[in-house]
């Protein structure tokens, strides 16, 4: 190859495939820029968007029980109506887990199910119209509770609650 002097500035001339290898070098650095911005925007809107659902899979189930504020941790209950027209609040059997979200389903006995997601651990029943329409024998079903220990979301196992007058 022959160099070419200009005011002691060596010039080489360049191959094809010295400049395939950097066009091809600077598009996979832009690639990989790119990868990495995409990379952090969508972990910080799964950060955000943690808080804002109740996730039902892709998180372990651990052995803690929830339950009503005031209820044993049994795998069915039986309350009457009129105190969950009052509202509760759902627990952990362990206070080291605080109960982040969960959803419940209302079986009526004409057989229609209302689904309902709830962020954080209190129902307040205002804000939830079934519960002005509880009757006798049907079934309150708990499940993706979602709890939550040193910043890290967890399942714990549902429960079911039987109404009663």
């Amino acid at each position: 190859m022959k160099s070419i002097c200009y005011k002691n500035l060596q010039l080489r001339p360049v191959s094809k495939i010295q400049i395939k290898f950097r066009i091809s070098r600077s598009l996979n650095m832009k690639s990989s820029c790119l990868f990495i911005i995409a990379l952090l925007f969508f972990h910080s809107a799964h950060a955000q968007a943690k808080k804002d659902t109740v996730r039902c899979t892709g998180m372990q189930v651990v052995t803690t029980r929830s339950t009503i504020e005031g209820y044993l941790f049994n795998k069915t209950l039986s309350i009457s109506k009129e105190e969950l027209k009052k509202g509760f609040t759902l627990v952990s059997s362990d206070g080291n887990w605080k109960v982040d979200g969960f959803v419940y389903f209302y079986d009526f006995a004409d057989g229609d199910i209302y689904m309902k997601q709830v962020l954080g651990n209190t129902v307040n029943p205002d804000e939830h119209d079934i519960f002005k329409k509880l009757k006798k024998g049907e079934v309150l079903d708990f499940t993706c509770i979602n709890i939550e220990r040193n910043g890290k979301r967890y399942l714990a196992q549902g429960f079911s609650v039987i109404i009663i007058d």
